[in-house]
């Protein structure tokens, strides 16, 4: 598992430009609930990708 983003050094996290939208959930979620389950929530963002497309 990969370190959580308050642990990475901002140049480290790249440009938001150079995200995916699946990246782009999984890092807001990290910043407001970084307490809650990941793996619940990649899932869940996974899931909402997978009906997006």
């Amino acid at each position: 598992m990969r370190d959580s983003i308050e642990e990475q050094p901002m140049a480290e996290r790249g440009s938001v430009e150079d995200m995916s939208e699946l990246e782009l959930l999984e890092r807001l979620f990290e910043m407001t609930c970084p307490s809650c389950d990941q793996d619940a929530v990649r899932q869940a963002a996974v899931e909402m990708a997978e009906r997006i497309v």
